[in-house]
């Protein structure tokens, strides 16, 4: 993929797999392993960190939080985004995907007393929207970032299969269709052809730090709505980068991990 195919992309399935570097072809992923090729394009160029990549899965797994009728679901997606900030360990993290696992039993279709209600005509329903759900936020509590990865395609079959028994498309797609998937990525991971530049130092110095006092509020209150007022404060310091200034004064979608947020606060 070339920044101008990047750039133009609305496939968000084709810009995650070039995120993780499974878009070069079998050939040239060949070449790669021994050292003699791979995708030239590639080259030099930033790859995301394993915060951002559960960072996204955690902001697709947000999008279908009413899907998730069991706490432990809930809870893991949690515990998962405490995690990628550094905010719990381990053994947390490992206690949440375990409940979790459970919850993905708890909300198999395929248990017996279910097929019994089903089979015997009552009408229930089969539950693999809540089972979907489930195994997405099973696996976003992963400790390890290519299980954590799979929670987004959980995710939309847990949305296919709302979509299957509600008919209601246009509510999903609002909720986690192609185009949020897309404009997630482009909040998280930016530009990986040209990846920004953090502020100038006496742009994040202005008027006792203003700038990063505003950056840190918005993160740890989710209070993606006052990007705008850190634009403003940015261009007040001095700031002309206007792609910062876009980026923060665009309609979104935002979430933990936007790129803009980060150069701020020094995370990757």
């Amino acid at each position: 993929m070339t920044e101008a195919e990047w750039l133009a992309c609305t496939d968000p399935d084709r810009i995650l797999a070039h995120l993780l570097g499974r878009d070069i072809g079998i050939g040239n992923a060949f070449l790669a392993m021994l050292g003699l090729g791979g995708d030239p394009g590639r080259a030099g160029r930033q790859q995301p960190s394993a915060r951002k990549l559960r960072l996204f899965a955690v902001a697709c797994c947000g999008r279908i939080r009413t899907l998730m009728r069991d706490e432990r679901s809930r809870n893991a997606v949690r515990t998962s985004a405490r995690y990628a900030d550094g905010l719990v360990g381990e053994e947390d993290l490992r206690a949440a995907q375990d409940a979790a696992g459970a919850a993905v039993v708890a909300n198999d279709p395929l248990v017996f007393a279910e097929y019994l209600s089903v089979a015997g005509g009552a009408g229930v329903s089969t539950g693999k929207t809540w089972y979907w759900a489930a195994r997405a936020a099973a696996a976003v509590a992963s400790s390890e970032i290519p299980e954590v990865v799979t929670a987004v395609s959980h995710v939309e079959r847990a949305a296919i299969e709302a979509i299957m028994k509600s008919g209601s498309a246009d509510d999903w797609a609002q909720a986690i269709g192609a185009q949020v998937r897309v404009g997630l990525q482009r909040d998280i991971f930016g530009n990986p052809f040209r990846p920004a530049r953090p502020p100038a130092p006496a742009v994040l110095a202005w008027n006792d730090g203003t700038v990063r006092r505003i950056a840190e509020g918005i993160y740890a209150e989710r209070a993606f709505d006052r990007l705008p007022i850190l634009a403003d404060a940015l261009l007040d310091a001095g700031c002309d980068d206007a792609e910062l200034l876009d980026h923060c004064r665009s309609e979104g979608p935002h979430v933990r991990g936007c790129w803009a947020l980060d150069l701020i606060l020094g995370k990757n």
